[in-house]
């Protein structure tokens, strides 16, 4: 490991170099400091930035002991390798620089300019050289955001699941079919000299399916039965 050091605030501290990673489009090092030293710390973003997204880099430009921000966006780029880029130029001495979005995450490090625009190591360059150097992304004392959680995906038997509901409801239907036609019997048909039964009866039985609509069938009911049954497939639509 290489010894460094990092000046902040007019102090300078050693700094031992972990790793490094210079070829396009990665150009990153990783330091370690010794010692109970509180530097500022930032997010580094879960999601890479949209175009167009509103962003700014911090370089030392003019002068090691001060920092110059630079507003700009996040544009795309036609270089190979590079996901995104930013839409102002840097100056010598903004490399290694972050570049940042909204709630100061970091979704960058300043790597080449030309007089138009800036290209960094991407937040995903990034990601993966900090997974394979030190198996994770290191936690931030300034974030208080938090990782998304993972979408839910469903569940491979969802589609077994919603035809059973559909027959469940089918079912339920002719229940109700059943029960409107045991409480609303009409007049007792009339019966013959020898007490056979009389003629049957017409009715019309009405009900509702999910999606609320008005389903009709007529139904013959003898005189002697106080309940039919009704299957599904004899209900249509009012008006069809």
């Amino acid at each position: 490991m290489t010894e460094h050091e990092i000046r902040f605030s007019g102090h300078r501290y050693p700094a031992r170099l972990i790793a490094k990673q210079y070829s396009d489009p990665v150009d990153i090092a990783l330091f370690f400091v010794d010692g109970k030293v509180l530097f500022p710390s930032y997010h580094i973003a879960y999601e890479s930035p949209a175009i167009g997204e509103p962003a700014w880099m911090v370089g030392s430009s003019r002068n090691r002991n001060s920092y110059r921000k630079t507003n700009g966006k996040i544009q795309a780029t036609r270089i190979v390798g590079y996901e995104y880029e930013f839409n102002r130029p840097a100056i010598s001495g903004d490399s290694g620089g972050p570049l940042f979005v909204q709630g100061h995450r970091v979704v960058g490090v300043v790597s080449a300019t030309d007089d138009r625009s800036t290209l960094v190591t991407t937040l995903p360059k990034i990601r993966t050289f900090l997974t394979a150097t030190i198996g994770g992304i290191p936690g931030c004392r300034n974030s208080k955001l938090k990782p998304k959680e993972p979408p839910v995906k469903p569940s491979p038997g969802i589609d077994g699941l919603l035809k059973r509901i559909a027959a469940l409801e089918a079912k339920l239907a002719a229940l109700e079919a059943r029960e409107l036609l045991k409480g609303d019997e009409g007049p007792e048909g009339k019966r013959g000299l020898q007490g056979e039964p009389g003629p049957a009866r017409m009715i019309t039985v009405i009900i509702k399916d999910t999606a609320g609509k008005q389903l009709t069938a007529p139904v013959k009911v003898p005189p002697d039965k106080d309940r039919v049954t009704i299957p599904i497939e004899r209900f249509t639509r009012k008006g069809q």
